[in-house]
C-alpha cells in the first residue's frame, strides 16, 4: 500500500501563504482577465442563462472572475478560505456592489449555505489544494449547494501536464517560492531531505510543496470519477494532457 501523504495543517499553511501573497497575487498577471479567460467566461454564462442568476464563485481568490459576471449582471457570492485574498476583492469593488458580489470566509468542503441555493458554481484552480480524498467532499458540496439542473465549471492543474509534472519532481530535490519582495527562487534541499521524500507518493498523488503552499495536481480520470461519483453529468471537458483541464458539468437529478 501507498503511503499517504499527511494532510495535517496543510490547509492551514496553505490559507496563511494565500493571504501574505494577496496584494501581490491581485495586481500581477494572476489579477488579469484574459482575453482567453473572458472566452471561458462567457462559455459558462452561455449555459446559465441570462442574468439574474446566482453564482456561487469558489476558491475565488481576489475575485476577478466574479467582477466579470457581476458587470454582466449576475449575482455573485465570492467564497474563499483566505481573508487575505476576500480583502482585495473589497478593495476593488465599488461598496454599493458589495451585496453583488457578497466575500464569504469558508471552506469548501463544509460550505454554509442551504441545499439548492445557487443556479451555477465557478471554480478554477482551487480545488488542487486539496487531497484526493477532500476534492471528493467539495465535489459532493458543489452539488448539494446547486439548484435542480444548475451548472458547475471547474478548472484544475493537470498533473499529466509537462508543467506540473515537472513541479512535482522539482518539489522532491528544490525549496521553490517567491521572497518577501516577490522574487522567485529556487533552492536546492540537502541530501538528508531528499532521502527522507516519498516519491512515489508524491507522484501518485500529484504532491508538490511549492512556495509555502501544499498542491495536489491531479488527472483529468481522478477528476471525472469524483464529480461522476458527486451526482454530476458531463457536458464538456479538455484533453487529459492540457496543462489545466476544465469540465463543465450538469447537476444530475438522477441520483
Amino acid at each position: 500500500m501507498r503511503k499517504e501523504i499527511a494532510y495535517k495543517n496543510m490547509e492551514n499553511e496553505t490559507t496563511k501563504r494565500y493571504s501574505e501573497i494577496a496584494t501581490y497575487y491581485a495586481s500581477d498577471w494572476r489579477g488579469i482577465n484574459t482575453p482567453e479567460l473572458r472566452r471561458e467566461y462567457d462559455k459558462f454564462l452561455a449555459y446559465i442563462g441570462s442574468p439574474p442568476k446566482i453564482i456561487a464563485d469558489i476558491g475565488c481568490g481576489a475575485g476577478k472572475a466574479g467582477r466579470y459576471f457581476l458587470e454582466r449582471g449576475f449575482n455573485v457570492v465570492s467564497v474563499d478560505l483566505s481573508f487575505g485574498m476576500l480583502n482585495e476583492l473589497i478593495k476593488d469593488v465599488e461598496p454599493s456592489k458589495l451585496s453583488q458580489i457578497e466575500p464569504v470566509l469558508a471552506n469548501m468542503v463544509s460550505l454554509p449555505f442551504a441545499s439548492c441555493s445557487f443556479d451555477a458554481i465557478w471554480c478554477m484552480a482551487s480545488l488542487v489544494h486539496l487531497n484526493q480524498e477532500t476534492k471528493k467532499i467539495a465535489l459532493r458540496e458543489f452539488n448539494r449547494i446547486l439548484r435542480p439542473n444548475g451548472f458547475l465549471y471547474l478548472s484544475v492543474q493537470n498533473l499529466l501536464s509537462k508543467k506540473h509534472l515537472l513541479r512535482v519532481i522539482e518539489s522532491c530535490f528544490y525549496d521553490i517560492g517567491y521572497d518577501k519582495d516577490n522574487r522567485f527562487y529556487k533552492r536546492q534541499k540537502s541530501l538528508k531531505e531528499i532521502a527522507s521524500t516519498p516519491f512515489l507518493s508524491f507522484l501518485i498523488q500529484g504532491y508538490a510543496y511549492l512556495d509555502q503552499r501544499h498542491w495536489f495536481f491531479p488527472t483529468k480520470l481522478e477528476i471525472l470519477k469524483g464529480l461522476r461519483t458527486a451526482g454530476f453529468e458531463i457536458l464538456e471537458s479538455g484533453s487529459p494532457f492540457d496543462q489545466r483541464i476544465y469540465f463543465l458539468a450538469l447537476k444530475n437529478q438522477n441520483l
